[in-house]
């Protein structure tokens, strides 16, 4: 419909409309053009034309009562399949949205846990860069006195 309402103001641009054009807008042949004309139903001139006087048609509010009837039912199928689409989206929308707002909380629960893994492991290259001064607990359990070499003689 709105096609239609689009088409019949450009075309009021012109002072009449041919019964083609017509034709188009009302969704009827050009024969039942000019026969609406004929019986007055729409307002028209006769004008004189290369091959014998033609037909203009006067553009009008009312011209729309001369829709056809399934011209108006398509166009209000079309129209109820847009906002079933439109539907349908806004509810992929919707799913989208809490899809975004789930991943964005682990993200930042990943972010977290990332903090903590970089303080964990800045504490253990702190503690590898820092020189050893103790002895292992080999040597010093070896040089505490506990252990004392033993010759092989005094084992047999």
């Amino acid at each position: 419909m709105l096609q239609i309402l689009e088409q019949t103001q450009d075309l009021e641009m012109q002072e009449y409309w041919t019964t083609a054009q017509a034709a188009n807008i009302l969704g009827k042949s050009e024969r039942t053009i000019r026969r609406l004309l004929q019986t007055g139903v729409l307002e028209g001139r006769k004008y004189a034309g290369p091959n014998g006087m033609i037909w203009r048609v006067k553009p009008s509010q009312n011209i729309t009562c001369c829709v056809s009837q399934d011209l108006i039912s398509n166009l209000s199928a079309e129209n109820q399949a847009k906002e079933e689409q439109i539907e349908v989206l806004n509810q992929k929308i919707e799913t989208l949205d809490d899809r975004l707002s789930k991943l964005s909380a682990q993200y930042e629960k990943a972010l977290q846990e990332l903090g903590e893994a970089e303080k964990r492991t800045a504490k253990i290259t702190e503690s590898i860069k820092q020189p050893q001064n103790q002895a292992s607990w080999w040597n010093v359990f070896k040089l505490s006195g506990v252990l004392k070499p033993v010759n092989a003689s005094e084992l047999v």
